[in-house]
């Protein structure tokens, strides 16, 4: 679902991981490698009860 949120630019530089579960949400962040180093984009919660997704950073 937050793949789906991203620009065709963005689908193909980030990498979308899921982190945690806190009660019925997701913690899902988006990400690019660079030099070895994780650089986090923005980071998302998905709540899989409603399936609303809302960018949190």
């Amino acid at each position: 679902m937050v793949y789906n949120e991203l620009s065709t630019e963005e689908k193909e530089r980030y990498t979308v991981d899921y982190l945690k579960e806190e009660g019925t949400k997701y913690i899902i962040r988006t990400y690019e490698a660079v030099n070895g180093e994780i650089k986090v984009q923005d980071y998302y919660t998905v709540d899989f009860k409603t399936k609303e997704v809302v960018m949190v950073k």
